[in-house]
């Protein structure tokens, strides 16, 4: 059986981010495991009283039917980020994940998917950095310089360099890409930047389980990544590649499996297994044999049913990235 994990943002209105899909599935390695990117589908809201005005509210996809997928029930009370689970005994991962996001766009770098006052900013500190590094000429324009000024934000700083329009460099980038574009202007990280002015509260994910180093799961730039803290002060650093989100899928699958947010579907996958184990999977036979086939399929129908998406428990942000520090090679990427 083939599995994905489906995490959707459904944010709120003071979000400069819009809804959005990740759909996660791991493999060997890259490019086995895929982690993909698209807006959210919504459906109509009905309101429960005369006071609730109606709105449009995301919902996971729905795959049931003729798709031989199983999905976790679909259960969201209020905007967050939740986790879903796909899985299928016939189809494979990616076609999974094409019946799944059948009619959603992409989100991509040429789209996305931001808000437009966001966009406004951007452009005006890109246009100032421009302008800085003109005057100044043989020396590179600092973080700090750019902060003084009201629309150069370290949120708008990280965005550019995300999009490939700066190249952050210094001994407080890793915020930001290491990928650098060689015909960007450089700009020096001269200070670490705040964690809560890059990554909002409602966002940030921490693990139920308790580990000696502290890691979190959270929406950066529009994307998933994850993030340890140093054991030894109030520093943050990403373990995924910023830049590079295709290649983390490993990555965000080993924090969700390892927090304990779906401790109740991997409970429920081992049960699966234990069922079936004792049954050559590898005999070309397996599942033409209707007895075993249909007595699996109820199995799962019986059991996904039961299982809810699961929501992240967000999260206060605190503390600094952009400093290097070595983490343990179990958690770096």
């Amino acid at each position: 059986m083939e599995c994905v994990y489906a995490i959707g943002l459904y944010a709120s209105q003071a979000s400069q981010f819009m809804n959005r899909l990740a759909i996660v599935s791991t493999g060997s390695s890259y490019p086995y495991s895929r982690y993909t990117l698209y807006q959210a589908p919504k459906i109509l809201h009905v309101p429960k009283s005369a006071s609730e005005s109606n709105y449009l509210f995301p919902h996971f996809p729905v795959v049931g039917g003729e798709s031989s997928i199983f999905m976790t029930h679909d259960y969201q009370v209020s905007p967050n980020t939740y986790v879903a689970q796909y899985c299928s005994l016939e189809l494979s991962r990616q076609e999974m994940e094409t019946k799944i996001v059948h009619r959603s766009l992409p989100i991509t770098p040429t789209n996305p998917h931001r808000s437009r006052d966001n966009i406004e900013s951007e452009t005006r500190c890109l246009a100032y950095i421009t302008r800085l590094s003109q005057e100044k000429r043989a020396t590179l324009v600092s973080t700090s310089e750019l902060i003084a000024w009201h629309d150069c934000s370290e949120g708008i700083i990280a965005s550019l360099a995300f999009q490939n329009k700066i190249s952050v460099v210094g001994h407080h980038n890793k915020f930001a890409p290491q990928y650098f574009c060689e015909s960007c202007i450089r700009v020096d990280a001269d200070s670490a930047f705040q964690m809560r002015n890059l990554i909002s509260d409602d966002q940030f994910f921490l693990p139920e389980k308790t580990s000696p180093q502290l890691s979190a799961l959270a929406w950066y730039q529009g994307h998933l990544h994850v993030f340890v803290r140093s054991l030894s002060g109030n520093l943050w650093r990403p373990i995924t590649t910023l830049g590079r989100e295709e290649r983390n899928a490993d990555e965000i699958t080993k924090w969700l499996e390892e927090s304990g947010t779906l401790k109740h579907y991997l409970r429920f996958m081992k049960k699966y297994k234990d069922m079936i184990g004792c049954l050559d999977l590898n005999d070309p036979q397996f599942f033409q044999n209707y007895e075993l086939h249909k007595e699996a399929r109820i199995f799962l129908a019986v059991r996904f049913a039961l299982i809810k998406t699961r929501q992240l428990v967000s999260s206060s942000v605190t503390g600094e990235i952009g400093q290097h520090f070595d983490v343990p090679s179990t958690l770096s990427s």
